[in-house]
């Protein structure tokens, strides 16, 4: 969980981190040479629900880290996808919640034809 205490508000919002780990998820999934499905994650996720983003580690202790597993389409190169994903990441965690993202970390899991 993510507590924040808004300025201005009374009171305090908690983001679970499952949130920010569906967020970070759809955003990777939105970069162009990311393969899609995730190795039968959907698949593993419409059966196991609690399980639907374990590709996605998210750590909130002083800062905001989050690691995304991802495969990458054959043909694409690894480094600039990983950078297109860990901008598209950052932003989307960032506009959504307004929590500053500390680091993104790319794991390159394989490539998929």
């Amino acid at each position: 969980m993510v507590e924040l205490k808004p300025k201005g508000i009374k009171g305090k919002v908690i983001i679970a981190t499952d949130v920010i780990s569906k967020i970070a998820a759809t955003a990777a999934m939105e970069v162009d040479g990311v393969a899609s499905p995730f190795d039968s994650q959907f698949a593993l996720a419409k059966k196991y629900p609690k399980r639907q983003y374990r590709w996605v580690k998210v750590n909130f202790e002083d800062k905001l880290d989050v690691t995304v597993k991802v495969q990458i389409k054959n043909g694409y190169k690894i480094i600039e996808v990983s950078k297109n994903i860990q901008k598209k990441v950052k932003n989307e965690i960032e506009t959504m919640t307004g929590i500053n993202v500390s680091t993104v970390n790319v794991v390159a899991l394989g490539v998929i034809a």
